[in-house]
Formats: C-alpha cells, sequence, structure tokens
C-alpha cells in the first residue's frame, strides 16, 4: 500500500471513529438534516400533491428536531412493511408514520413514550350497504371482505377479534385499500380510527365513508386501543433519549392539540401518562 492510500485509510478510520463517538444526534446537528421514514399514511405522515410533507407526526417530529437544532426534515417514502427493516439498514433516522409500540416490535427498535392512544376505524362505500358494525358483524357473515395493509395492527386486532384470515386481503398501503373499496373488491377497509376520519373527510361525496358506529375489537375482554410513538434504531440510544426529552415538553400543550384537530382528531386521543413505552413493551 503506497503512502497516500494509507493516509487516506488513516483518515477515513478516524472521521468514522469520530462520528461513532459523537453518536447520532451530533451527526444530524452537524449536517442539519433527519431523514424521516414514513408510510405516506394519513394523518401520521404524507407527501401532499406538491411533493411537501405533512401529518401530526411529521409536524411534531420538526418541531422536536427544530429544538434539538436540526432543521431540515427529509422524507424517505416506504412500504409500511419495509419501515422497520428500512430503520435497521439505517437508511432513515427514525419511523414517524404512526407506529404502533408492541413487544415484538421493541426487539427490533427503540421506541419514544406514547404519542397516540387510538383504537381501529373502517372506511367502506357510502351508505355502508352491508351494515358493517365492528368485527363481530364480519364474523358473523362469512362473504363480507376486508382489506388491510399487511402487517399492519389493525389485521392482528381483527384475527384476534375472532375474523378468519380468508376474509382478508391485504395490501401494501392505505392508498391500495381505499381503491380496493371504491372498486368494490373489498367490503370495508380497515386502518386507525384516525386515518378512517382523513381518508373519508378527503373523499368525493357519495363515495366512501367511515363505518359509524364501529365497534372495536374486543380482546380478553377489553376493547383495544393502540399506541403509537416514534422509533430508532437501538444504537442511536443518544439520539432516542434526546428526542423523548423534548417530545415529553410537547405532548398534551395547545400547540400539540391545534396538531391533532387539524387532522381531525382531539385531545380524547392523548395517551393517559399512567401508559409507559416499557409497559407496553412487555410480552
Amino acid at each position: 500500500m503506497n503512502r497516500s492510500l494509507i493516509v487516506a485509510f488513516v483518515i477515513s478510520v478516524v472521521l468514522s471513529s469520530t462520528a461513532l463517538a459523537e453518536g447520532k444526534l451530533a451527526h444530524l446537528q452537524e449536517t442539519g438534516v433527519v431523514r424521516i421514514g414514513f408510510a405516506n399514511d394519513a394523518p401520521w405522515s404524507f407527501a401532499k400533491p406538491d411533493g411537501t410533507l405533512a401529518g401530526i407526526d411529521y409536524e411534531v417530529a420538526e418541531i422536536v428536531f427544530g429544538r434539538l437544532n436540526v432543521k431540515n426534515l427529509e422524507g424517505v417514502l416506504n412500504k409500511f412493511g419495509s419501515l422497520i427493516p428500512g430503520l435497521e439498514a439505517d437508511r432513515f433516522d427514525v419511523l414517524a408514520s404512526g407506529f404502533y409500540i408492541r413487544p415484538a416490535r421493541c426487539e427490533q427498535v427503540a421506541f419514544s413514550i406514547p404519542t397516540i392512544a387510538i383504537g381501529d376505524g373502517l372506511i367502506v362505500k357510502s351508505g355502508n350497504p352491508k351494515n358493517i358494525g365492528g368485527y363481530k358483524t364480519v364474523v358473523a357473515h362469512p362473504e363480507i371482505k376486508l382489506g388491510a395493509v399487511v402487517g399492519a395492527a389493525t389485521m392482528k386486532n381483527a384475527i384476534a377479534a375472532g375474523v378468519p384470515e380468508n376474509q382478508i386481503i391485504t395490501f401494501s398501503d392505505n392508498i391500495s385499500v381505499v381503491a380496493a373499496v371504491r372498486a368494490g373488491r373489498v367490503d370495508g377497509g380497515m386502518m386507525t380510527a384516525a386515518a378512517a376520519q382523513t381518508v373519508a373527510s378527503g373523499a368525493p361525496e357519495g363515495t366512501i365513508s367511515r363505518a359509524l358506529p364501529f365497534e372495536p375489537a374486543i380482546v380478553d375482554g377489553k376493547p383495544v386501543v393502540n399506541y403509537a410513538g416514534f422509533a430508532f434504531r437501538k444504537e442511536d440510544d443518544d439520539l432516542a433519549k434526546a428526542f423523548d426529552a423534548e417530545l415529553a415538553k410537547i405532548i398534551g400543550t395547545p400547540e400539540h392539540v391545534k396538531i391533532l384537530e387539524r387532522y381531525g382528531l382531539s385531545e380524547n386521543e392523548l395517551p393517559p401518562t399512567t401508559v409507559t413505552t416499557a409497559d407496553l413493551c412487555k410480552p
């Protein structure tokens, strides 16, 4: 190896070691850019027609990272099922896509404190022609087909509530689920209550609507409530802790509630302070 190559190699090793020593947060502050992994899932994080990002998680992340002196948020669109693998591969720095805190996921990523508490919802053709009022209706009528995003918690909740898997058709994202409902390929599209409200509110009149009332999944005698948060790589502990510290100062403030209200939610969806990430991560 000639001298110039040796020098280049040493410099590369030193720079890499310095970056590791500084940690992910210091790196982001130095570059001024954080990569946001999202699945184009309203109302959490999604791309508007002009290409800019919007959504509850995006706006909250923008505030938090601004306080951490990272001013530029770069969206990285992925299919929902590819979010955790993409995070683990360091293709982005944080997941901001209404990601539910679940024990199996806690083994793979580090979650923030809970930011939202929300149940399931269903979109249907206007008028709800199959009169779907909850998962019990689906169980009682084997001809009813539901659409779901592959790997989504709503699908797992439906199965836990007794819906046979052969009555569920999976899709890569909520946009495809909505298209299937409109085309009549499925009778209802499963998503969070927040997403269902957002989709229904933005749909042309007379096309699709949110099924109301809709009885949530009842598991072990209790209605299923999902708690969402941001997710980080486990090795980026410095970033996760700094983010959490600022996030805790925002949750439930008037500024935060206004963000929720812009996307059809309210303070009713705020998680109780008694529910912790550690509790939600327990098997």
